[in-house]
């Protein structure tokens, strides 16, 4: 049996502060009472500068620039007068770069989010996925003592950026509708869709997420009814957006609901055939996640 590790405990039940300057401030104290941590941390966004000889000064968090028009997640000089930022983001598309850029040499910036960075200009950009793997990849390099710890600052990264083990699940068992909620979402993150935190997604009804991609708003996510043989079904609505057909013909994964405009929206539901695929143990993970994929951009690609 594994032994219980009270640092796990302490950041499991600290992940409700989970919010981007929650996540910066965890990883700036970790930083400055962890060596070996924050040379992890500047090799993995500088990996051939050897930043940690030159970096005696400790990691500052919310450092204005001259001007107090921007406000940097992590600053930090070296002993021969270079400065360098690394900029955090949680859901928040918008990554400064041109402002940035302005202030700081481009090769002294990293970039690190929870969604898809392919369309980030940063050379040093990563996602926190990765880095968790990183650090979980190392562990070994830290002492045992310390080693607890950074296992609790991994269970925080985990629990704050959503990353998942892979995992079969069944949607019609309620021990896997968490997992499959957050699955859900991650995909939707992962395809470039921004989530709306502001919008209330879910009610006793239903269980979701309101997002934004390319100016346009969407909802998808999870209804109880008793249509089905499992007592949900899967939707997804365009918000406020006039539609260039009402006939689709050539729908592979959804069907299009035309007298439902419920909260001005058009929605598409999830076929029962696929559905049921859900919750199918002989059906493979990789299929199951390509279900949901296709469905998400199905609604997309609707003009």
């Amino acid at each position: 049996m594994e032994e219980k590790n009270i640092f796990n405990d302490f950041f499991s039940y600290l992940s409700y502060l989970g919010n981007e300057n929650d996540l910066s401030d965890i990883i700036a104290a970790t930083c400055n009472t962890s060596f070996e941590f924050k040379k992890l941390f500047l090799d993995f966004f500088f990996p051939e500068k050897n930043l940690i000889a030159k970096c005696p000064a400790e990691i500052e968090r919310e450092v204005w620039s001259d001007d107090r028009t921007l406000r940097f997640d992590w600053y930090f000089t070296t002993n021969d007068n270079e400065e360098y930022i690394i900029e955090n983001k949680i859901y928040d598309p918008n990554d400064h770069f041109e402002e940035y850029t302005k202030v700081y040499k481009e090769d002294h910036i990293g970039f690190i989010a929870d969604y898809n960075i392919d369309a980030v200009k940063y050379t040093h950009k990563y996602t926190w996925k990765e880095f968790y793997k990183n650090l979980e990849n190392n562990l070994q390099f830290f002492q045992e003592e310390e080693r607890q710890l950074i296992k609790g600052v991994l269970n925080y990264i985990k629990e704050v950026c959503g990353i998942m083990e892979k995992k079969d699940f069944k949607l019609n068992t309620l021990n896997d509708l968490g997992y499959f909620i957050q699955l859900f979402k991650n995909l939707l993150i992962d395809n470039g869709f921004e989530i709306n935190n502001k919008a209330k997604g879910s009610s006793e009804h239903r269980i979701g997420f309101w997002t934004y991609k390319e100016n346009r708003a969407y909802w998808f996510g999870l209804y109880f009814d008793d249509e089905g043989k499992e007592g949900f079904s899967i939707w997804g609505g365009i918000y406020d957006y006039k539609m260039k057909e009402t006939k689709f013909n050539n729908l592979i994964f959804s069907d299009y609901h035309p007298e439902d405009t419920s909260e001005n929206c058009n929605w598409f539901k999830l076929k029962n055939e696929y559905l049921n695929k859900l919750s199918d143990e002989s059906i493979e993970y990789t299929k199951k996640l390509k279900i949901l994929e296709g469905f998400i951009l199905e609604i997309e690609s609707i003009k």
